[in-house]
């Protein structure tokens, strides 16, 4: 159900996605699998991303993140979280971007820092970087709010760069 959803999502059909991320979400639940379910609950806040939910996006998102934690937990020493962690910094940023786009800008700094604690600053700082050079400051189809909203958006986020690199 989640490679349907992707499906879906890859060609546009958000409805059609959200109901196979939905069914896959209760499946990886019933069967007690929390990857499954974070990988779902991620790509269910991409959904709400796309269209404007911020509030439900980082419920999402932090319930992603809660379920790799938990099975991170399960891991013996820090080595192995680092290395299994390495493979979620897209779960991550896009939290810290989502709170920073909720105002929430201090705890998009916590989030970070425990993430950059266990598996380094590098990858996290790449990928916000990557973000912020996809956001329009200027257009024709853009309101000047709209411009005015987004400049202060990739301000915030090299800020949060800024920090976690120390």
């Amino acid at each position: 159900m989640l490679a349907l959803g992707l499906a879906h999502l890859g060609d546009g059909s958000l409805e059609e996605a959200s109901a196979d991320f939905d069914m896959a979400l209760k499946l990886y639940q019933e069967q007690q699998q929390p990857l499954g379910e974070a990988d779902t609950r991620y790509e269910r806040a991409g959904i709400h991303l796309a269209q404007g939910k911020l509030d439900d996006a980082i419920d999402e998102l932090s319930r992603a993140i809660g379920q790799v934690e938990q099975v991170m937990k399960t891991l013996s020493t820090p080595q192995q979280w680092s290395m299994f962690l390495r493979q979620y910094p897209q779960f991550y940023a896009q939290s810290a971007i989502t709170l920073v786009r909720l105002n929430r800008d201090t705890e998009a700094l916590v989030q970070l820092q425990s993430f950059a604690q266990i598996v380094g600053a590098a990858t996290i700082v790449e990928q916000i970087r990557v973000y912020e050079e996809t956001i329009p400051t200027s257009s024709d189809e853009m309101t000047e709010e709209e411009i005015r909203a987004n400049k202060d958006l990739v301000k915030r986020l090299d800020q949060l760069r800024k920090k976690l690199k120390g």
